[in-house]
């Protein structure tokens, strides 16, 4: 689990112009983890300045580099300043996973998307796996950036679905994000059910993508009501073709469509004892 942290690390990047834009400051919200409150990535924002869109601050970037046909320059800019700040990082050893980089729709989605992004790479030296593109909303179903994002990640780059709203999981399966920071807004009107439901989709959504051969699941499923509870389990049965899970549950629901369960037993004062049912080969 990571959560975001208050504070910012900010780097004066050396000057530098890619057609015709400078960068004047980028920062970085170090994202820690909620376990020991160790940084687990720096999540970046860049404020830019250029002759003819004048300063950008962090929240009007994307928004203008996908409005403007300069979303590309944009982006090839931030790149540039993310790899340098990449070096700096390295060098102070601040221990990191790696830095993320807004990359726009028209970007991603571009011929030569990759073969840019490679090159710049390669002449800056940065290392493929200490960058991570975070795909905006509206570039989920888009079939040219899904295809660039699969040739990039054999490369050796991440890629994080922000600001997600819970929708569109099948999409996000498609572009085979490693990551998904979830918008706000996708849970504050939630119920207990209903933010319980979009985090066993996502689960499931990745299991997909990344299929695991064990898993072990912890009462994911308590806050559901049982039509949700009958469409989880039957999800999965499914899934238990390909990964055996351990799952933790009190409902119902979920342990008709096990293949075994297991509980403890208590037929003595102090004395447990472990009770196993096979479920295989029972017919209605």
């Amino acid at each position: 689990m990571a959560q975001d942290t208050t504070g910012t690390a900010t780097i004066a990047a050396a000057t530098s112009t890619v057609d015709g834009l400078r960068a004047i400051e980028l920062s970085y919200r170090p994202i820690r983890s909620t376990a020991d409150g160790d940084v687990l990535f720096f999540q970046s924002a860049m404020r830019l300045n250029g002759p003819t869109l004048g300063v950008l601050a962090p929240e009007d970037f994307m928004p203008v580099a996908e409005s403007t046909g300069q979303a590309f320059p944009l982006f090839k800019l931030a790149l540039v300043q993310l790899a340098q700040a990449v070096a700096k990082f390295r060098a102070r050893e601040i221990s990191f996973s790696w830095c993320s980089l807004a990359i726009p729709a028209a970007a991603l989605g571009r011929l030569d998307c990759v073969k840019t992004i490679c090159e710049l790479c390669e002449t800056l030296k940065a290392d493929p796996a200490k960058i991570c593109f975070e795909i905006p909303q509206n570039a989920l179903g888009d079939t040219a950036a899904a295809v660039n994002v699969g040739v990039l990640r054999k490369k050796g780059f991440h890629f994080m679905v922000c600001g997600f709203d819970g929708g569109g999981l099948t999409q996000i399966a498609e572009l085979e994000a490693n990551f998904v920071m979830l918008s706000p807004a996708a849970t504050e009107n939630m119920s207990g059910g209903e933010r319980a439901l979009t985090a066993i989709a996502i689960l499931f959504a990745m299991l997909k993508l990344k299929p695991t051969p064990f898993c072990i699941l912890d009462e994911i499923e308590a806050a559901l009501d049982d039509a949700n509870i009958g469409y989880y389990a039957d999800y999965l049965k499914e899934y238990s073709k390909g990964t055996q899970f351990i799952v933790v549950t009190h409902r119902k629901g979920t342990m008709e469509r096990c293949n075994s369960l297991f509980g403890v037993a208590m037929e003595e004062q102090g004395v447990s004892r472990m009770v196993s049912v096979s479920l295989q080969d029972y017919q209605e």
